[in-house]
């Protein structure tokens, strides 16, 4: 099979589905002390891209807190997540449209935005359309901390992505085996030849740990690392994620 020619996610100085993967460092915190200690970390580690996690802020207004990263990053692209309970994070799910709908009205200055497909179709289209109204991209997300679905679920779960009208589909599974990581990695292999937006293939910790490090051998555009607080299980120190994925970028075009 002829694999589909991927349009890439651009969002500023960033292009999601070109060139070596990118590199994603989170940033977590209870309040916006904390919360922004973690982004001065992200900056210094310099990722191609921050995501600012904030289902975690427990208090202080998320939009000021991302007004406030957003003059603290650089010029770092920086992608709103607001990951609900239903998902493996911290946020309402009742409240998950709200938060988000207001955030998109009043852009504090986020470059593009994660949307959970779990939310429902409806949901996810009327966020998409004000996504799209205020230029933002979106990068679709389905996540299982449970365990990892079988191949042909997993390459359904990428399609569907596609086909609620995300930029990007990213599949975060939890495994309990080798096998169940090769399978991600399978699936994510022929979604590849299916899709024509990037994708991004996790499988999490520390059995995932390939996932993260070798991605670009099986077409997925990003992965996520720490500097110094982890989101989610498995996330590896942001210098080492970035060297294994230059070395890589090497073998494989020596290999081409």
């Amino acid at each position: 099979m002829t694999a589909m020619t991927v349009k890439p996610l651009r969002a500023g100085r960033l292009s999601l589905g070109s060139g070596i993967p990118k590199v994603c460092i989170p940033a977590v915190g209870k309040n916006a002390d904390a919360f922004l200690f973690n982004l001065r970390a992200a900056v210094k580690a310099g990722p191609d891209l921050i995501e600012l996690r904030i289902d975690t802020l427990a208090s202080d207004n998320p939009e000021s807190v991302i007004r406030r990263a957003v003059a603290e990053a650089s010029g770092i692209p920086l992608l709103l997540t607001c990951r609900s309970k239903r998902d493996g994070g911290e946020g309402s799910p009742e409240t998950y449209p709200d938060i988000l709908c207001h955030l998109l009205r009043h852009n504090p200055g986020f470059s593009l935005i994660d949307l959970e497909i779990s939310a429902g179709e409806t949901v996810f289209a009327m966020l998409r359309q004000k996504a799209a109204e205020q230029g933002i991209p979106v990068i679709g997300s389905w996540h299982s901390f449970s365990e990892t679905p079988d191949e042909d679920t997993l390459v359904r779960r990428f399609s569907c992505i596609e086909a609620c009208g995300a930029d990007a589909a990213k599949v975060a599974v939890m495994p309990h085996s080798s096998e169940d990581v090769d399978r991600l990695i399978t699936a994510a292999r022929r979604a590849g030849d299916l899709l024509q937006i990037p994708l991004i293939a996790i499988s999490m910790g520390s059995l995932g740990v390939k996932t993260r490090m070798e991605c670009e051998s099986f077409g997925s555009c990003m992965t996520f690392a720490s500097a110094g607080t982890e989101s989610a299980p498995g996330q590896l120190p942001a210098e080492m994620v970035r060297a294994a994925l230059r070395k890589q970028h090497e073998l494989l075009n020596q290999k081409g």
